[in-house]
């Protein structure tokens, strides 16, 4: 079955923006970091973000523990917030 071949992955917005089939670079909006998706409510339409993203979640503390420790005691102890930042998950097909 196909939803046991993926996983959720801890991954950049910027390394996703890399080889989304939604990314484009062709706007004035967002210095250039634009999105072709409507299907998430967003602020402002095409404007690439993590948190407005269709195709994964923004991190959170527990998704940076689960995921990458060494950025989890960056985040928990230099008080800052995952989900403000280009932190997200994915869910990608295992190879």
């Amino acid at each position: 079955m196909g939803y046991r071949n993926i996983e959720p992955v801890l991954v950049d917005i910027w390394e996703l923006s890399g080889s989304c089939g939604l990314f484009t670079g062709d706007t004035d909006l967002n210095n250039g970091y634009g999105c072709k998706s409507r299907s998430k409510d967003k602020e402002e339409a095409g404007k690439c973000y993590a948190w407005a993203c269709p195709l994964g979640y923004t991190a959170s503390l527990d998704d940076l523990k689960k995921h990458d420790m060494h950025l989890y005691n960056e985040y928990k102890n230099g008080g800052h917030d995952p989900e403000q930042s280009d932190w997200m998950i994915q869910y990608r097909k295992i190879v």
